[in-house]
């Protein structure tokens, strides 16, 4: 039994000693010794999927409100109606008897400012860039915070962020830098914008639009309903292979 109880005793010191070094040659290399270029190149890739892992954790509430909300995220008293726990804004305004209604013109750039702005807000809370440089051999400097470009595309939106990152050695001048970052979100907000366009415009041209007419001529491409809380009309729209949702209202007149 004390030669048993000896070995023990032996198993756990030499796990131990096994443990004190493989965390000595640890520090020794994050740590101690100066990082090489390849070293801080991977800490940038590392830094790359954080920044898109942030933008696309704060782009999702901002970009599925915009479409649910018409391509507006404010929408100040009498510019929307609200519909199944949704301000869907107007993009149509009624005309006084008349069949017809005058659009509201809503923009893509509208809706990449407001985007910018939102995005711009949340990454200043969701990026953590000092945690990568605890208890490791370099440095990460940052100079500004985020700037960030919205770019909505037919499907697809950009975020192209320009926020100069450098990491600089704690041992000598070694340094390495990256100044943007982009990140594509699948999104078809452009695409279902051009098509809301297209509705408008019979809109306001004819007075209404023929979904059904509209669905076949596009192929079967968009699924769009047509909802009609009076004395509006509500159009859904989404394309058949994706769920994300762009609606808007065209606002109607009470009967007299």
């Amino acid at each position: 039994m004390e030669k048993r109880g000896q070995v023990t005793t032996f198993v756990i010191l030499g796990v131990i000693i096994v443990a004190l070094i493989l965390i000595f040659l640890y520090a020794r290399q994050t740590i101690l010794l100066p990082p090489t270029k390849e070293n801080l190149d991977i800490e940038m890739d590392s830094i790359k999927k954080h920044i898109n892992d942030c933008t696309i954790s704060i782009s999702e509430n901002p970009i599925r409100v915009i479409g649910l909300q018409g391509g507006y995220l404010e929408t100040p008293e009498d510019t929307y109606r609200l519909y199944n726990d949704s301000r869907i804004s107007y993009l149509c305004y009624s005309i006084e008897d008349s069949p017809t209604c005058y659009n509201r013109l809503l923009l893509l750039n509208h809706m990449e400012e407001e985007l910018q702005q939102e995005l711009e807000s949340g990454l200043k809370g969701c990026l953590d860039l000092k945690s990568f440089e605890r208890f490791r051999n370099f440095n990460v400097i940052t100079t500004k915070d985020p700037e960030v470009d919205i770019n909505i595309q037919q499907t697809k939106i950009l975020v192209n962020i320009d926020y100069p990152v450098t990491l600089k050695s704690k041992r000598d001048a070694l340094e390495i830098r990256e100044d943007k970052f982009t990140s594509s979100l699948d999104y078809p907000l452009g695409e279902l914008y051009d098509a809301a366009q297209e509705i408008l415009s019979a809109e306001s041209q004819i007075g209404d639009m023929d979904i059904l007419s509209y669905m076949i001529f596009k192929k079967g491409k968009y699924k769009i309903y047509k909802e009609k809380p009076y004395p509006d009309k509500i159009y859904i729209l989404k394309r058949e292979d994706n769920p994300y949702i762009f609606q808007f209202a065209v606002q109607g007149q009470p009967s007299k």
